[in-house]
Formats: C-alpha cells, sequence, structure tokens
C-alpha cells in the first residue's frame, strides 16, 4: 500500500485501476447551464423574443410560466421563420387524442377551450443535424393539448426565441439556457 499525501485545491482523487496507485489530478470542467436571458409579461397581449446570445450551443432549454385570462393558443417559432418548417405531436389531456401536425408556421405549445396556464421546460438541439431538423422535446403542463415531440426543419442554427401569446392577455415568464456538452 502507498500512503498518498493531500492533494491541491481543485484536484480530484484518480483511480489508476486495477493493482495501480491512485494519484491526485486536475478536476475536468463539469459543462454548466448558461443564461441566455429571459422575457415576462404583467397582463401584457403582445408576442416577445429571447435572442440567445451564445449562438451555436448544442442544446437550449427553454422554461415557462404564462398565465393568460381566456382560453387561446400558445406558440413558439424559432430564428422569427414564418415558413412551414415545424413538425409536431400533440396530445389532448382531456381524451388522449394524439395528432401529428406537418409543415405548420410554428409549434402550438397549448391550445383548447379550457387552455389558461402553461408550465415546464423544452429542450432544443442547437445545430443543425445531418437530418436537415432540430429535435425539440417538450416537458410541458397544460389543461388541453400539448405538444410532446417536434422538430423544426429551419435552415439555420438556432439564434432566437419568439413566444407567439396571440394577443391573450398574459402573466408569467419564458427564460432561455444554452450547454455546450
Amino acid at each position: 500500500n502507498v500512503r498518498l499525501g493531500p492533494g491541491t485545491a481543485g484536484q480530484v482523487l484518480n483511480s489508476g485501476g486495477a493493482g495501480a496507485n491512485p494519484s491526485w489530478a486536475a478536476a475536468t470542467a463539469v459543462p454548466a447551464w448558461v443564461d441566455e436571458g429571459s422575457v415576462s409579461w404583467s397582463a401584457e397581449t403582445t408576442d416577445k423574443t429571447i435572442t440567445f446570445t451564445n449562438t451555436g450551443k448544442r442544446m437550449y432549454m427553454i422554461q415557462i410560466g404564462l398565465w393568460t385570462t381566456v382560453s387561446g393558443t400558445i406558440g413558439l417559432r424559432f430564428n422569427s421563420d414564418t415558413a412551414g418548417n415545424y413538425d409536431f405531436t400533440t396530445i389532448s389531456t382531456v381524451d388522449a387524442t394524439v395528432t401529428n401536425t406537418a409543415a405548420a408556421t410554428s409549434f402550438t405549445l397549448a391550445s383548447g377551450n379550457s387552455v389558461r396556464g402553461l408550465y415546464g421546460d423544452l429542450y432544443v438541439g442547437g445545430t443543425n443535424g445531418a437530418s436537415g431538423g432540430i429535435a425539440v422535446a417538450f416537458n410541458l403542463g397544460a389543461r388541453g393539448v400539448s405538444p410532446v415531440k417536434g422538430e423544426w426543419k429551419g435552415s439555420a442554427n438556432t439564434t432566437s426565441a419568439n413566444i407567439l401569446v396571440n394577443g391573450l392577455t398574459t402573466t408569467g415568464f419564458v427564460h432561455a439556457y444554452s450547454i455546450n456538452a
């Protein structure tokens, strides 16, 4: 057995493997989420945009907490793209109906007669992959209809998120983060 002296600040203990002695080494940096900014509403009816300051990242996380005074539809676009580049699957929380939508002009985040709140997060690939699209995974809670998966087929890397409240009086926030893991 070898007695290992103390390491220095910031070092970690590495195993040398079977039959080998441990040693001190510099710690490897762990990727961290970087704040991209936020937008908020206080009884407002306007659509808003978060422009990402760290473009070209591997993934973005968008956290949502929105409440409206009446039922309606809340949507999402990337890079102000209004072309039919959004494919997604929604599920109704009322009757579990699954609907596939292709070539839409935005993602529908929540829709229906009973939708007044939308909360949760979604994960967005930051760079356009080999398939020609950017995958989006949704983890949202809304009464009515919410998406579960989607793909944005825009031609560029993700640089902004456009939150569409479609004239609904809205209160709440949307916050974005990026990571390059």
